[in-house]
């Protein structure tokens, strides 16, 4: 269950890998455009990112000794993006592609990769300036 609330008909756990992927509906829609909101935990820091079609960010895992990335939230802006996951405990491994709007939660011990499918923008949440290399194992 995501920590942002209640799961409406756009939510749901992913697989046996327990990310949590949310289509964020607009909160206001009118003539000058839309107004999108999204609940999450406090946070100190927001990183925006923009990533060139056929990179890989990511690729990554943590170990879950850190709050700031555990879990790690992210927020898809613009453009489509291929999300890898893998649970290193199982090995179960998922793929999913997500769009614009969507918010996403990957918890400690879960190794993901994104695959910017095309040009895309995306902010992540929670970031800390904590020792968070200490808690980062690189593929």
């Amino acid at each position: 269950r995501s920590p942002i609330g209640r799961k409406n008909r756009n939510q749901h756990d992913c697989g046996k890998i327990m990310i949590t992927i949310k289509k964020i509906d607009p909160k206001r829609l009118d003539e000058r455009g839309s107004i999108y909101e999204l609940l999450i935990r406090p946070t100190k820091h927001v990183y925006v990112m923009h990533r060139k079609a056929g990179t890989i960010s990511g690729d990554h895992y943590h170990l879950g000794n850190i709050a700031s990335k555990s879990p790690e939230t992210f927020y898809v802006v613009s453009g489509k993006v291929r999300l890898v996951v893998r649970n290193i405990d199982t090995d179960e491994k998922e793929t999913h592609e997500l769009g614009e709007n969507t918010f996403l939660q990957i918890p400690a011990r879960i190794h993901h990769q994104f695959i910017a499918l095309t040009d895309f923008s995306f902010l992540e949440f929670n970031v800390d300036h904590e020792d968070f290399e200490k808690d980062t194992v690189k593929s």
